[in-house]
């Protein structure tokens, strides 16, 4: 074969590669509409953003013909009966469906809109969604619905038995906790008695006077640091919204006590952070914004920190421009005023109203702003 021969099959082969590679930027979508419809509408998200992007034509003679361009695959919905916006309960007549860049056709001329042909990598999609259907069929078939109605008999014969046992015997938490109560009144003195309150107060669903039996409890034994700290747990439940906040006294940065109770008449923000703490580090930009917009409205913010190293603390307030007052005592999670208010991760706060009562809690980001406008 000589030179030129060759030539001329490469510039032959060529334009045939060219013409079976689909353009990958561009996504068309076509097809027939149902009879009567006058217009398309589409609402498909963007490959690269997730982005929501709205459209619609004209349809004309039954046909119509949507164009746009894309980085990928677009999830997709189509409709002739409405356009696309917040209430999805107007979204049900929509066909949903994956929009591969090439050409996509549908057809809802028969009544069932549904796609039927299109480009290399809607053939691809077709395929797939083939092989679903034929999933989901053997998901329909009898033999797995006897199944799923045999295992629906047995669940409710489980669930009948189960009540039946739990009316004959009760249940073990239940009898396990009345022994563990019978154990700490008879047991005041024992060490295990607070042992045992401990573990009442881990669970959720305890029935026990937990803090009838702590007051209970031999004077050695609630005075002692373990006691103490069981004692602030079980206090700190009170603290919801509507409840009296807790007063407390507790170091500034300059070793003067402050008080909570100092602050009666003000809304205050108790706010629970630490210097090492990086959600409370990007938190305060906005504690810092709704300060700077209240301050002069019968705001303030006391901040307990918990930190354990002054100079961390100290450097932080300094670099977050946080002008308010700050207290810690430097025991970590072991400051008085966190384990008093239960305190199990940070940040954490409460908005106090000026007579005293907890009007809200862990207001994050804007939210803050937000309540304060709404409240002050």
């Amino acid at each position: 074969m000589n030179l030129i021969k060759k030539l001329m099959l490469s510039s032959l082969c060529i334009p045939c590669v060219l013409v079976a590679q689909e353009n990958q930027s561009q996504l068309i979508l076509q097809g027939k509409a149902p009879a009567g419809a006058e217009r398309a509408y589409l609402m498909h998200y963007d490959f690269e953003t997730n982005d929501p992007k709205q459209d619609s034509v004209k349809i004309v003679d039954g046909q119509f013909k949507f164009e746009t361009n894309g980085a990928g695959v677009s999830y997709t919905g189509l409709s002739f009966d409405h356009s696309f916006n917040s209430d999805k309960k107007e979204s049900r007549n929509a066909l949903w469906f994956h929009w591969n860049p090439g050409k996509t056709v549908v057809d809802a001329s028969q009544g069932k809109l549904k796609i039927v042909d299109g480009g290399p990598l809607t053939k691809q999609y077709l395929a797939y969604e083939a092989k679903v259907d034929s999933l989901r069929e053997t998901f329909r078939t009898d033999e797995y619905r006897a199944y799923s109605e045999k295992i629906d008999a047995l669940s409710k014969e489980i669930k009948k038995l189960q009540q039946e046992r739990d009316a004959a015997f009760g249940s073990w938490r239940t009898h396990y906790e009345k022994l563990m109560s019978a154990f700490i009144q008879s047991n005041p003195s024992n060490t295990l008695s607070l042992v045992f309150l401990e573990s009442m107060a881990d669970d959720e669903n305890s029935q026990a006077d937990q803090r009838a039996l702590f007051e209970g409890l031999n004077e050695n034994i609630k005075n002692s640091a373990r006691g103490k700290r069981l004692y602030a747990s079980l206090k700190s439940r009170s603290l919801i919204v509507g409840a009296e906040a807790l007063d407390f006294a507790h170091p500034d940065t300059e070793g003067k006590m402050v008080k909570l109770s100092d602050y009666k008449g003000k809304y205050v923000l108790l706010d629970f952070w630490a210097s090492w703490c990086v959600p409370c580090r990007k938190e305060n930009p906005f504690v810092v914004k709704a300060y700077d917009r209240f301050k002069t409205k019968n705001f303030e913010i006391i901040a307990i920190s918990l930190d354990d190293k002054k100079a961390n603390w100290l450097k932080a307030i300094k670099d977050d421009n946080l002008g308010w007052v700050h207290l810690s005592d430097l025991k970590g999670w072991q400051n008085e005023i966190a384990v008093m208010y239960g305190v199990k991760g940070v940040p954490t706060n409460y908005v106090i109203s000026p007579e005293g009562k907890i009007l809200a809690i862990d207001l994050r980001g804007e939210k803050l702003e937000q309540f304060l406008e709404e409240t002050l």
